[in-house]
């Protein structure tokens, strides 16, 4: 043993931070746990709505309910909209990560840049940085109307905030992501979905027909 391992101080600062370590660990098991519950109650939710709705149907069709009640379900029901839980993410430092090598400049024109249109959970070093997030839907990276995220310049594809980008943004690797890619070594995207087709960013139209 080392006089450095005997010394009480040195055991103390590595006690310390295998507590804090181990914490980290249970903090972030516990959000998993967390986020799974949360989604299989919203989709019992949904499903008991759907069944209520339908229910109302299949009496109206036997005569035994007017329509009207379908009308006083449906007002009900938006008067108790769904309470959506917060997304906050835990996270290291982000300014520690270091992502995936790939040249997106160049695939833009194939790929339309959707990762930018994916859904974000920030953390609360991406709030103390001031970057915006969702209003109906804390605290999940904002997206405009285009659906492409807020921060990202239409015209060039580079990211307005790129020394403050949200630790997801920085680790995310497309390149075994179905969403994005088919085959990224034979530069073969995914089909882009319905709600993207209008309105892609001029970056993402760059260079098209070069490709072939």
């Amino acid at each position: 043993m080392s006089s450095e391992d005997a010394d009480p101080f040195h055991q103390l600062a590595a006690a310390a931070a295998r507590l804090d370590e181990a914490q980290r660990r249970y903090l972030e098991q516990a959000h998993t746990l967390l986020d799974e519950e949360r989604d299989q109650v919203r989709a019992e939710v949904a499903q008991t709505r759907d069944a209520l709705r339908m229910l109302c149907k299949v009496l109206i069709a036997r005569d035994q309910l007017a329509p009207g009640h379908l009308r006083l379900v449906e007002r009900l029901l938006r008067a108790h909209p769904e309470r959506r839980r917060p997304h906050l993410r835990t996270a290291d430092d982000k300014h520690g990560i270091t992502g995936p090598a790939i040249d997106c400049a160049s695939r833009f024109h194939l790929c339309q840049g959707r990762c930018c249109t994916l859904s974000v959970d920030l953390a609360r070093e991406d709030l103390a940085d001031g970057v915006k997030w969702e209003i109906d839907e804390p605290y999940k990276l904002l997206h405009d109307a285009d659906a492409w995220c807020h921060y990202i310049d239409r015209a060039t594809g580079g990211c307005t905030i790129y020394d403050k980008r949200p630790a997801i943004c920085r680790e995310y690797d497309c390149r075994e992501d179905p969403r994005v890619w088919v085959d990224f070594a034979g530069r073969v995207a995914a089909p882009l979905p319905d709600r993207l087709q209008v309105g892609i960013p001029a970056f993402a139209r760059r260079g098209e027909g070069d490709e072939g």
